[in-house]
């Protein structure tokens, strides 16, 4: 399985219009090995894969934290690990 989008052909006017993207965030129920893979080999476009339950989890722990805005340093390339993240927001 091959998968290659371009930036231009995911958001086409994007430079017409004076924005600059760096990275997208997909959700979804699960991920393939082969989708997790091919997705960490984009270098002109961070692609962050985060599964819902975890995102519903990382929302869970977040509300509970002390915090008021999400540390987005926390998005990483690739799959997101969510012990770590939970791990971050409990600090």
């Amino acid at each position: 399985m091959s998968l290659f989008i371009p930036s231009q052909i995911l958001c086409p006017n994007i430079q017409q219009n004076g924005f600059n993207i760096k990275g997208i965030i997909i959700v979804s129920g699960c991920f393939t090995d082969d989708f997790i893979h091919e997705c960490e080999t984009f270098y002109d476009l961070q692609v962050t894969l985060i599964e819902a339950q975890t995102l519903v989890n990382i929302y869970e722990e977040f509300k509970q934290s002390k915090l008021n805005v999400f540390p987005v340093t926390l998005f990483r390339h690739g799959l997101l690990q969510e012990d770590l993240i939970v791990k971050a927001l409990k600090k």
